[in-house]
This record gives C-alpha cells, sequence and structure tokens, in this order.
C-alpha cells in the first residue's frame, strides 16, 4: 500500500483553480492501435494540439484495454474535445 500524505485545506483548494487539460477516452474498441486513435483525433482537428496520449495495450493479446488518456496544451482544446467525443 502506497502512504498518503494528506492535502491541506489550501493544497485542495489550489488543485481546484487549476484548468483540466487532460480527458479520458472510455469504451474504445480493443482492435484499436494508438496509431488508428491518433488519426481519428487528428482528423477530428486536434492535431497539434495535445502534448500526451497513452493506450494502453494488453501486451498478450496485442489488444488495447478500452480506454486512453490525452492531455491537451490549453483547457479550451480539451473543452472542445469533450464535445467532439
Amino acid at each position: 500500500q502506497v502512504p498518503r500524505c494528506p492535502l491541506t485545506p489550501q493544497q485542495t483548494a489550489k488543485r481546484a483553480e487549476r484548468p483540466i487539460t487532460t480527458a479520458m477516452l472510455r469504451n474504445i474498441p480493443n482492435k484499436y492501435t494508438p496509431e488508428v486513435l491518433l488519426a481519428e483525433v487528428e482528423s477530428m482537428g486536434f492535431a497539434d494540439s495535445y502534448n500526451f496520449f497513452y493506450l494502453p495495450m494488453d501486451v498478450r493479446n496485442c489488444l488495447s484495454v478500452g480506454y486512453a488518456f490525452i492531455n491537451f496544451l490549453c483547457p479550451s482544446e480539451m473543452k472542445r474535445f469533450t464535445k467532439a467525443f
């Protein structure tokens, strides 16, 4: 078990003030590869608007596990992404 350090009320308030830039995509078909999913994301107008993408793969079966994370450079792009997807 990982030891946790409780946050002070001030730390919690600081976290709440930061804009959200990361989205989690769920229910991704297992046969999607990172290249296929990124091609779809970029075809919707989001090329060059993210700096991190992660689609976990089941290495034994060479299939995705059904979810992914993408971090956008600015909160407005993340909001636009959530409306598009």
